[in-house]
């Protein structure tokens, strides 16, 4: 977007009975799960990380951070974010 003002249309994101609809589907739906490891290491891009885990709103993915820093990291943007597993934890997640 270039502008944030009266031309954006927010209507067009509301949620809809039908992405109500595939949002249970794909709950219920648990044996086809998947699970994506995301690296969040120093310096990682917060909007780009925002929108790989946005990915698992469809219940569908379970997104997990991994850091091979241990403890918390800090974004380009200086967002400090706490991992959710180390880095060799993502072949668990494979």
């Amino acid at each position: 977007m270039a502008n944030w003002d009266a031309r954006h249309s927010t209507s067009a994101f509301q949620l809809t009975v039908e992405h109500r609809k595939t949002f249970v589907r794909n709950k219920l739906t648990f044996w086809r799960h998947d699970a994506i490891g995301i690296k969040g290491d120093n310096n990682v891009d917060q909007i780009a990380l925002g929108l790989m885990v946005e990915h698992s709103r469809t219940e569908r993915t379970k997104v997990i951070t991994v850091s091979g820093a241990g403890g918390f990291v800090q974004s380009r943007g200086g967002l400090r974010l706490r991992p959710d597993a180390p880095a060799a934890a993502a072949v668990e997640y494979a």
